[in-house]
C-alpha cells in the first residue's frame, strides 16, 4: 500500500491553487467549510487540482458527477479525485454538507499518489467517486474536517488515516470512468467568462454545436439548463464578493449581473432572502 510517512512534508513549500484563489501551505494544507440548504443550496459543476471530500450529515440532495446524476443519502461520504467533474444541489431541510479540499502536495506527503495512479492505469480524473465510508469511518473524516487551525501535525495525522483507506476503496469500485469532455469544455468556457455578458449562442459556438442541440445536451448531462448553471456561478461569485466586504451593488456588477434590480430579484428567488438580508443573517452566521 503506497502510504507515506506523515512527517515527510516540506514546510517551506508554498503554492497557490488558482481555481479557488486559496493559498495552501505545508502548515495549512487543508481547507474546510460546512453549508446547508439555507445558506448555500447549490455548488455548481466544477473541477480542480485537489482531492475533495464531502461529508453529508443529515442532508439530502443530488450529486452530478461527470455527466451522471445520483441521489445522496442522509449520511454519506464522497471523495472526488483531482480533475473529477462534480457539483451538488441540496434539498430543503435540515442537515449539512462539509467540504474538505486537500492540496496535492499534502496528499503526496502522506500517500504516494503518483505510484497509485500508475497502478490504476489512469489519470485521477478517470477514477470513480469513492463513497459509502460514512458508517465505518465517520469519525476519521469528522476529525479531518475539524483539523484546520489545530496545527500541521494533527492535520497530517488525519490525512494519513484517510488516504490509508483509499486503495481498497477505489479498487472495490470497479472500472474507471471516462470524463465528460463536452461538460468540461462548457465549464471551462463559462467559468472563464461568466462575468461578461455571454449568451447561449456564445457557449454553443465555443463547443461547435447549434444552440438547440447544445441546450439538450447540456441539460441531459448536467441535470439543469446552462442559464441556471450560469446564474448559480454568478450568485456564488456575488456571495464570495460580499464575504470579502463588497457592497450589494459591487457584488452585483462584479459577478456578471448588469442590472441591480434583476440581481436582487434573482438572488431572492434562489436564496429565499434578499442579498442585504443574506449578508446580515445567513452570511454572518456562516462566517
Amino acid at each position: 500500500m503506497p502510504v507515506r510517512n506523515v512527517m515527510t512534508h516540506n514546510p517551506s513549500i508554498r503554492y497557490s491553487l488558482h481555481e479557488t484563489g486559496r493559498i495552501f501551505t505545508a502548515a495549512n494544507p487543508v481547507w474546510s467549510d460546512t453549508v446547508n440548504s439555507g445558506n448555500w443550496p447549490v455548488t455548481p459543476l466544477h473541477y480542480h487540482a485537489m482531492f475533495e471530500i464531502q461529508i453529508w450529515k443529515g442532508a439530502r440532495g443530488t450529486l452530478t458527477v461527470d455527466g451522471g446524476m445520483m441521489q445522496s443519502g442522509v449520511h454519506s461520504v464522497y471523495l472526488f479525485t483531482p480533475g473529477k467533474l462534480h457539483g451538488f444541489q441540496l434539498l430543503p431541510g435540515a442537515g449539512t454538507v462539509t467540504t474538505i479540499q486537500v492540496s496535492l502536495h499534502a496528499a503526496q506527503s502522506v500517500f504516494d499518489i503518483t505510484a497509485f495512479g500508475a497502478e490504476m492505469g489512469a489519470d485521477w480524473s478517470h477514477l470513480p467517486v469513492v463513497s459509502g465510508w460514512y458508517d465505518k469511518h465517520r469519525d476519521v473524516f469528522l476529525r479531518l474536517a475539524a483539523s484546520p487551525g489545530t496545527g500541521a501535525g494533527a492535520v497530517y495525522r488525519e490525512l494519513a488515516a484517510v488516504f490509508a483507506m483509499l486503495p481498497a476503496a477505489i479498487e472495490r469500485r470497479g472500472p474507471v470512468m471516462k470524463p465528460d469532455d463536452f461538460l468540461r469544455k462548457v465549464i471551462a468556457f463559462t467559468s472563464k467568462r461568466f462575468r461578461e455578458m455571454i449568451t447561449l449562442d456564445d457557449v454553443a459556438r465555443a463547443v461547435g454545436l447549434s444552440r438547440t442541440y447544445f441546450c439538450r445536451a447540456f441539460k441531459k448531462r448536467a441535470g439543469t439548463t446552462w442559464i441556471t448553471y450560469l446564474t448559480n456561478l454568478r450568485l456564488e461569485e456575488s456571495i464570495r464578493l460580499m464575504q470579502q466586504g463588497a457592497s450589494v451593488t459591487d457584488a452585483c456588477f462584479g459577478s456578471g449581473f448588469n442590472d441591480l434590480s434583476y440581481f436582487i430579484e434573482t438572488f431572492k428567488r434562489f436564496q429565499k432572502v434578499t442579498p442585504l438580508r443574506f449578508v446580515k443573517t445567513k452570511l454572518r452566521t456562516k462566517l
